[in-house]
């Protein structure tokens, strides 16, 4: 287990944020942190990934030994980022702030880390402490929204609306176009509009261009797969009903791999792992795995918030099923239309 975080430490560290530059001659942030009891520990400053939604989004920004309880953190920011201080060896909680510019002070104690005061010279970690203090109307967060254009958080607020499906098509673009130009256009922003845009059009109804590149290093697109039935496969190794839905799915591809193309998106950051699971698992299709968690493009592009996930478009390229819409169990599926009675 302490072999795996390592791991995982030393990919997020060459990964790190193309919003963030770390120690540059051009520093326009600096952490300051004091937290009582952390002594001869390691602090991590995490970009936490919050607009990505799934599990092990975060990217170690950055890490620095801590004396006398104290430790520092510096660097440039563009865009404003949720991030957090996390001491792994001490305890599993951690505080959530947003890194932007000027200085920011991190003060509490190692029991209580996720209660730790935080003091910012900019003003978006008084918004997200303001908006924190108590629940909202939905008129409350649309006016949150309009009166705190150049806000992170209102992006983030708009974002939630959309995802609980709180807000209509006509809200949603009413409120994205209140934002900042800096705010729609960032990385999260770009996020947030692709999603008002699959709202628009009722999400993918037939197969989407994709060009990328497999586990092998083979390129793969989608537009090579017509006259074709395509299985789309979100999955991960740590997610126990993903591997207990693969044996049906060997046995899917194995008979049907003629006229079926599947293509299995791995949401793990240990891309090793994966490729041992998927040759134990006799996973003998495309497998995409580039590590990055559900920050990668086709998770985003079908707007992937829960694995497992599976998607099927017909020989046509038209969608017949996708499991987080549909009242069917995958399996099910997958027993009805290939074995019951082959329709292919």
């Amino acid at each position: 287990m302490m072999f795996r975080f390592f791991f995982l430490l030393i990919i997020c560290i060459m990964v790190g944020n193309p919003h963030i530059l770390l120690s540059s001659d051009n520093d326009n942030f600096r952490i300051k942190g004091s937290v009582e009891g952390s002594s001869g520990a390691k602090a991590y400053l995490v970009d936490i990934g919050i607009f990505y939604r799934l599990i092990d989004n975060g990217i170690i920004l950055d890490s620095c030994e801590i004396e006398n309880d104290k430790f520092e953190f510096k660097g440039n920011v563009n865009i404003p980022t949720w991030c957090a201080i996390k001491i792994p060896e001490m305890t599993k909680a951690y505080q959530i702030f947003i890194l932007e510019r000027g200085d920011i002070e991190v003060a509490g104690h190692i029991d209580k880390l996720h209660e730790s005061n935080i003091f910012s010279e900019g003003s978006e970690n008084d918004v997200l402490k303001n908006y924190n203090k108590r629940s909202y109307s939905l008129e409350e967060k649309l006016a949150m929204i309009s009166e705190n254009p150049e806000s992170i958080v209102s992006l983030h607020v708009l974002d939630m609306l959309l995802y609980r499906s709180e807000i209509d098509l006509s809200q949603a673009h009413s409120h994205f176009s209140k934002l900042s130009e800096d705010i729609r256009r960032s990385e999260m922003g770009n996020i947030v509009y692709k999603r008002i845009e699959q709202l628009e059009h009722n999400n993918w109804q037939v197969l989407p261009a994709f060009i990328g590149t497999d586990i092998s290093g083979e390129k793969i697109s989608f537009r090579d797969f017509k006259g074709q039935y395509v299985i789309i496969d979100f999955w991960a190794t740590w997610c126990q009903p993903c591997m207990e839905d693969m044996p049906k799915l060997v046995d899917i591809y194995e008979k049907y791999q003629d006229s079926l193309e599947v293509i299995s998106v791995s949401l793990d950051r240990d891309i090793n792992l994966c490729r041992e699971t998927i040759e134990k698992a006799n996973m003998n299709w495309r497998q995409i795995c580039s590590g990055d968690a559900s920050r990668g493009v086709l998770p985003l592009m079908f707007n992937v918030d829960a694995v497992p996930r599976a998607i099927i478009f017909d020989k046509n390229q038209n969608l017949i099923y996708d499991s987080s819409t549909s009242e069917v169990k995958f399996h099910d599926f997958l027993e009805d239309r290939f074995f019951k009675n082959s329709r292919l």
